[in-house]
């Protein structure tokens, strides 16, 4: 069958079925797209061992591991939080701040007010 027989039957125009005759009838995947970006294990296991060597180096940025971890001016950031989250760590984000209207702010004063009677002396503030 033609392309021009076929839009006599099916009502479609002569480029509709033209274009599905030239095509495939599924779509491909998106080849385009690439991977996620990856350590090898060398370097993985250097920064697990570099993450896990002190507690404070799970305080220092992620985006600073380039500059801190020897051999790792090189590697992109994108490949670290790849890896990061692999390792099960999670950024941590600001928690929300809490709700204030009127009447809360008024239960707070009076909270300070009362703390303040009860604390009058600065130093006392600190210790309790």
């Amino acid at each position: 069958m033609t392309a021009s027989e076929i839009k006599d039957v099916t009502g479609y125009t002569r480029r509709q079925v033209k274009y599905s005759l030239n095509h495939p009838s599924t779509p491909k995947k998106d080849i385009s797209r690439p991977w996620k970006k990856r350590l090898d294990d060398e370097q993985l296991k250097t920064l697990r061992q570099w993450l896990h060597e002190h507690p404070l180096r799970r305080e220092v940025y992620w985006r600073d591991f380039q500059s801190v971890i020897p051999g790792f001016c090189d590697i992109g950031i994108d490949a670290i939080n790849t890896e990061m989250d692999s390792l099960g760590f999670e950024r941590r984000y600001p928690g929300k701040k809490p709700r204030t209207d009127p009447s809360i702010r008024a239960e707070r004063l009076k909270m300070c007010r009362e703390a303040l009677r009860l604390f009058p002396d600065p130093v006392n503030w600190v210790n309790g």
